[in-house]
């Protein structure tokens, strides 16, 4: 029944946080563009990024909304204001990811390296704002026991990709110098990978932790209002 509960919670808590952070997310995209326009470029082939995120998000909101009849807005119904919340959820997702990989792409892949930048507050800002919050409320747990085994394996199977992944792209000139292979170069991708990944594991448990605790006494606190109202 404890783990029911966790589970439920962290669910809805966790949707409604990022539903808060989508109008957050548009507000950067909108004040991204401002900035862009005015100072860097007003090519309309460098601004791909923010009308995938605001078309694609907002596409997203209204189709499903339209298709499955949930209102937009907000409603006085629970069950229906938490759908909206899964969906407005999934629409900070969409410019979320967008964001991130596009950032990723223009600096690696086409070399734009100050292009890329500039939507960096983008999506770091409400990814603070988001941790924070689900540390605090104690949210950043596996949920039940099961989960939780199963979560420990691929958090460590992500951390061991991850690792790797940023070593590469770290070292990737290094690794790959005047377009040939340089053994040096894997040697400083495997330490950077090892450095990156001891220290990434440990700050990620140490924050999971942490909320644990804040779950645990949420828990307890809803557990005994139960009881009171009994």
């Amino acid at each position: 029944m404890k783990a029911k509960l966790k589970d439920e919670r962290i669910v809805k808590q966790s949707n409604e946080i990022c539903a808060r952070l989508y109008p957050l997310i548009i507000i950067l995209t909108i004040i991204q563009v401002i900035f862009k326009y005015f100072l860097l470029t007003q090519n309309i082939t460098d601004y791909i990024l923010e009308i995938n995120a605001i078309l694609g998000s907002s596409g997203y909101l209204f189709i499903r909304t339209y298709v499955t009849g949930i209102p937009l807005f907000k409603h006085s119904d629970k069950c229906i204001h938490e759908i909206q919340n899964r969906y407005i959820m999934h629409s900070f997702y969409i410019c979320f990811i967008i964001y991130v990989f596009g950032e990723f792409i223009l600096m690696f892949a086409f070399d734009k390296l100050i292009l890329s930048s500039t939507y960096v507050l983008v999506w770091i800002i409400p990814a603070c704002i988001y941790t924070f919050k689900i540390v605090k409320n104690g949210l950043f747990v596996w949920g039940s026991k099961k989960a939780e085994v199963a979560g420990v394996k691929s958090f460590k199977v992500r951390v061991a990709i991850g690792s790797i992944f940023y070593g590469v792209v770290m070292e990737w000139k290094v690794l790959f110098k005047n377009n040939s292979f340089h053994p040096i170069g894997l040697v400083l991708v495997i330490i950077m990978a090892i450095v990156w990944g001891i220290l990434f594991y440990f700050i990620m448990k140490s924050i999971r932790n942490k909320s644990e605790r804040h779950s645990n006494n949420e828990l307890m606190e809803m557990e005994q209002e139960n009881k009171n109202n009994m």
